[in-house]
């Protein structure tokens, strides 16, 4: 399973979560966020190493550019609003370039 159907299964099990628990509030999309880029490296207690842009730390990066049918995009929108859109409606077709400690390495 890819990053985006995991964020996706996680936003969904933690609005269950709040459904039954109301003392519990849904993943907001910054908190997904976090937990799979310094919240997994601290999870693997790397994050001195990975996990954001930090100087010093490895070069890890998607270049994410629309492609997929779920990804149109309103002139003059806000990023964070095309961001979200990936995160719910995006897959791999919005995938232009990988780097990995670096390096591009794809696109």
């Amino acid at each position: 399973m890819g990053i985006l159907p995991t964020l996706r299964l996680a936003s969904t099990l933690s609005r269950f979560k709040s459904y039954q628990d109301p003392k519990t509030t849904p993943l907001s999309l910054p908190e997904l966020f976090y937990l799979a880029t310094l919240g997994g490296a601290s999870l693997c207690r790397m994050q001195d190493r990975i996990g954001s842009f930090e100087v010093g730390k490895e070069f890890d990066a998607l270049w994410v550019k629309g492609q997929s049918i779920g990804m149109w995009n309103q002139p003059g929108e806000a990023w964070v609003k095309t961001f979200e859109r990936w995160i719910w409606c995006g897959d791999d077709r919005d995938i232009n370039s990988v780097w990995v400690r670096g390096r591009k390495v794809v696109g």
